[in-house]
C-alpha cells in the first residue's frame, strides 16, 4: 500500500484582482494490484440524479465527523475562529459521508505560506492501491482513502492541514448561506469551506511548464482521482493526451471534469475547469472555471473570491466529489460492486453490481453490460442486482460499462479492470 507524505503543500486564496489557490504536492510511489470501479447515474423523468461511486464501505449515508486540533506552534486562535472552523467542517459532514473521522490540523498565523493568502489547505498524504481502492495506481488523498477502506490507514497523522491568516479582519458569522462578504470582515466560513474541500481532495496535479504538460513531477502525486476524470471538450481524458505538448496546450485552454455524476449534475455537459492561457500553479485545473460558474450555486470552488461566496459546494462540486469516490450523506443512490481486485487472462470472471436507490419500488430493471473486447450482454426483468461473466484473452487495462433502466429511470456506469497475463507452468510428463 504505497503512500507519500508531503513536505508541504499550500492552497491559497489571495488578493490580486481576485483570489488564487496555490498547491504543492509530493512524489508518488506507483505499484500494486488492479481494482474495479463502478459508476451509476439514475434518471427520474427529465432529472438525472448522480449516484456515488464506491468500493467500500457498503453504507455511506451517515454523514462524516471532523476532529480539528489547533497547532500549539502557531498563535492562539480567537474562540470565534475555532467555532467557525468547526461549523464549516460540520457543513461538509452533512454533504459527504465517511465511517472514519476526518482529522485536521489548523494553524492561526500571520506568516502563512503564500504571503498575502487568507488561508491554505492540503491533504497530508496520498495513498495508492489500498484495500478497496477503486482505481489502479491512482493517488487518493488520505481522507478519501480512509472513507473507501473503512479504516484509518495512517492513525499517526492527521488527514489535512489548514492555515488561516491571523492579521486580517475576519467575520465569523455563522449562517447556512452567505452570498456577499459580511460587512465586518472577510467571510471566514466561506474561506474555510473552500480550503477544506482541497484538503478532502479537490485537487488536480497535472501541470504545465514551458508549454509542456506533465503528470508525475517529484513533488506532484499524479494522477489523483480528480485527474482521472479531467478531459478536453471532445471527451478525451487529459491523461490520454498524445504528447506532452498537447497536454500542455490543453492545461492552458481546454480542461473539463467529465465524471458521470458531474455530467448529470451539469445538465449533461462536462464541467469546465479553470484553465487560463497562462498556467497558474495551484489555481489552474484545481478549480471550477471562474467565468462559467461565478455567481452560480457552484461558485464556492472557483479560484476567485470577489467579496463573497455561497456557503455551499453546489451540485456540480458535490458530483465531482462523488466521481472521485466520496459518498453523499443525503441519501442519493449509490452502487456497490463485488469483483476480484485483479483478473487473469483466459479465465472467466464474474462481475456483480447492486443498485442502492431509496426510490426503487420493485419495478423490473434491464441491465446492459459492455466492455473492451467483449460482446454486449443484456439482462431484462431484474431487480437490484445483476452479474455477468467475461473472459479476456489479452492482458491490460479494460473498461466496463453497466447501464440500467426501468423504462423511466436510466443509469450508466464505467469501471476499470486490470487483466494480468496468464501464468503458464511447465508440464513434465514421466514415462
Amino acid at each position: 500500500m504505497p503512500h507519500w507524505e508531503p513536505p508541504f503543500m499550500q492552497c491559497r486564496w489571495r488578493y490580486v484582482s481576485a483570489v488564487k489557490s496555490k498547491l504543492f504536492k509530493p512524489k508518488p510511489l506507483v505499484s500494486g494490484d488492479g481494482a474495479l470501479w463502478l459508476f451509476l447515474l439514475l434518471a427520474t423523468g427529465n432529472i438525472i440524479l448522480p449516484v456515488a461511486v464506491i468500493a467500500m464501505p457498503l453504507q455511506g449515508a451517515g454523514g462524516a465527523t471532523f476532529a480539528i486540533t489547533w497547532s500549539a506552534s502557531c498563535e492562539t486562535p480567537p474562540a470565534e475562529a475555532v467555532t467557525a472552523l468547526e461549523y464549516a467542517a460540520s457543513l461538509w459532514g452533512t454533504w459527504l459521508s465517511s465511517t472514519v473521522p476526518i482529522e485536521a490540523s489548523a494553524c492561526w498565523t500571520p506568516n502563512l505560506i503564500g504571503g498575502d493568502a487568507l488561508g491554505t489547505g492540503m491533504p497530508t498524504e496520498y495513498i495508492y492501491n489500498f484495500p478497496g481502492a477503486p482505481l489502479i495506481d491512482v493517488a487518493y488523498p488520505i481522507a478519501l482513502a480512509n472513507a473507501l477502506s473503512g479504516s484509518d490507514l495512517n492513525p499517526t497523522r492527521v488527514d489535512m492541514t489548514l492555515q488561516f491568516k491571523s492579521d486580517v479582519t475576519w467575520s465569523f458569522a455563522l449562517t447556512p448561506t452567505q452570498r456577499l462578504a459580511p460587512a465586518d470582515g472577510e467571510d471566514f466560513v466561506a474561506i474555510a469551506l473552500h480550503e477544506l474541500a482541497h484538503g478532502l481532495g479537490f485537487v488536480g496535479n497535472m501541470y504545465e511548464e514551458r508549454n509542456v504538460g506533465f503528470c508525475g513531477h517529484p513533488l506532484y502525486p499524479c494522477p489523483t482521482p480528480y485527474d482521472w476524470f479531467a478531459m478536453d471538450s471532445s471527451g478525451v481524458r487529459l491523461l490520454d493526451s498524445p504528447t506532452p505538448l498537447v497536454l500542455g496546450t490543453l492545461l492552458e485552454s481546454d480542461a473539463n471534469f467529465g465524471g458521470p455524476n458531474t455530467v448529470a449534475a451539469n445538465g449533461g455537459l462536462t464541467a469546465k475547469l479553470y484553465a487560463p492561457e497562462e498556467f497558474s500553479q495551484g489555481s489552474s485545473l484545481s478549480h471550477l472555471d471562474q467565468i462559467t460558474f461565478d455567481g452560480s450555486a457552484n461558485d464556492l470552488m472557483t479560484p476567485g473570491y470577489n467579496g463573497g461566496a455561497i456557503r455551499h459546494p453546489g451540485p456540480v462540486t458535490l458530483a465531482i466529489f462523488q466521481d472521485m469516490g466520496w459518498l453523499r450523506a443525503d441519501g442519493v443512490p449509490n452502487v456497490v460492486i463485488a469483483p476480484p481486485p485483479t483478473l487473469s487472462a483466459g479465465r472467466a470472471t464474474t462481475l456483480t453490481g447492486e443498485l442502492l436507490w431509496p426510490a426503487y419500488a420493485g419495478q423490473p430493471i434491464t441491465t446492459t453490460w459492455t466492455a473492451t473486447d467483449q460482446l454486449t450482454v443484456t439482462h431484462p426483468g431484474l431487480t437490484r442486482t445483476d452479474a455477468v461473466a467475461f473472459t479476456w484473452v489479452t492482458p491490460g487495462l479494460k473498461h466496463v460499462t453497466l447501464t440500467a433502466t426501468d423504462g423511466v429511470s436510466a443509469a450508466a456506469t464505467i469501471r476499470t479492470v486490470f487483466v494480468r497475463a496468464a501464468l503458464f507452468l511447465p508440464l513434465v510428463l514421466r514415462q
